[in-house]
């Protein structure tokens, strides 16, 4: 758990530590860390796991039963980043773009797609034949794959959208993205920025954040393929690839924690008692501690202050047990 700390005199005001700044980028690839895990699942063979591909495949025939049908789960070993988040990213490498039929990765005619991003809640559970968000990536299925739509309407390019976390729990659409005729092999693309994906970092408690690529769009590109969308190919590099930097990347800055700091001590008990106000961020908790020396600060106060988290920008909490004809008292609030 990483801790941030501001400490101040009950007789001297000013905060004592130092502002701490904001972090550089932090990268994240699919092969990071012990969780991370990139494949994609097909209709028409159900039951199949495809994760030793070196590339990740997303496709969508127009019908909610085609066989051609193809999602994309990403999942980021979240558990080293620093939060809250300040900004990030979400990109992918093309590795086949083109209008498929004979010869089709030596034909020049990219296509464009429009793709949809899903992230998927926070604690999701395995039941009912589903896995969790703790997915394997050697036993992820198109039968067992959280929030996936199996069968009938929405089959083909879409997922169970809602609040669950149970059953393989339910997913949240992030945003969308697009895929042009100019982003052939090689090329980046970018498939989230932005403060929802931000959002939907902060939120998560585990260290696992799972992405769920679907494809909902296309249209003719470069060259005169006879081809519809369901022959049309789109595939990604995965962390199997032969080249690291190509696998799916998470670029997380961390936000700056400069305003983390104790605003005023009042004494609305005269003689007694002290009521240290500090900045803090919604949602986060703190642990309140005292000390005569700066040295020694065994003297907790409170943990997990407020309960619940903090609702506002500032937090306060009243020290009604200071002994009397004490000279000095120096408060420090540590975030959790």
């Amino acid at each position: 758990m990483h801790r941030h700390v501001v400490s101040a005199s009950l007789l001297a005001l000013t905060s004592t530590a130092p502002l701490l700044r904001a972090q550089d980028p932090v990268v994240l690839t699919t092969a990071s860390g012990t969780n991370g895990a990139d494949t994609y699942i097909q209709f028409g063979v159900p039951d199949s796991n495809l994760s030793t591909q070196t590339a990740i495949v997303v496709k969508y025939g127009g019908n909610n039963t085609a066989t051609t049908n193809r999602k994309i789960y990403l999942r980021f070993d979240t558990a080293s980043l620093q939060k809250p988040a300040a900004a990030a990213k979400l990109d992918l490498t093309v590795a086949l773009n083109n209008g498929g039929g004979s010869g089709a990765a030596a034909v020049p005619n990219a296509q464009n797609f429009t793709l949809a991003i899903y992230g998927l809640n926070d604690g999701a559970t395995a039941g009912n034949g589903f896995l969790g968000e703790d997915w394997a990536e050697t036993a992820l299925t198109w039968n067992n794959a959280p929030a996936n739509i199996v069968s009938g309407a929405g089959a083909g390019n879409a997922v169970r959208e809602g609040t669950s976390t149970t059953d393989g729990g339910e997913a949240t659409l992030l945003g969308s993205f697009n895929v042009t005729d100019v982003q052939s092999a090689g090329i980046l693309a970018m498939a989230l920025e932005g403060q929802t994906l931000v959002d939907f970092l902060n939120a998560d408690t585990d260290g696992l954040v799972t992405f769920i690529i679907t494809r909902t769009g296309w249209s003719l590109g470069q060259g005169s393929p006879t081809t519809t969308q369901g022959n049309s190919n789109l595939t990604f590099h995965s962390k199997e690839g032969t080249n690291p930097a190509f696998a799916p990347t998470l670029t997380v800055t961390p936000g700056a924690a400069d305003d983390f700091r104790i605003l005023s001590i009042t004494y609305p008990t005269p003689a007694s008692g002290a009521l240290i106000t500090w900045r803090s961020g919604v949602g986060r908790t703190y642990r309140v501690e005292s000390s005569v020396d700066l040295s020694d600060w065994t003297n907790e106060l409170v943990d997990g202050w407020p309960i619940g988290g903090a609702t506002g920008d500032t937090t306060a909490y009243e020290d009604a047990s200071i002994p009397p004809g004490t000279p000095a008292r120096y408060y420090r609030v540590l975030e959790e």
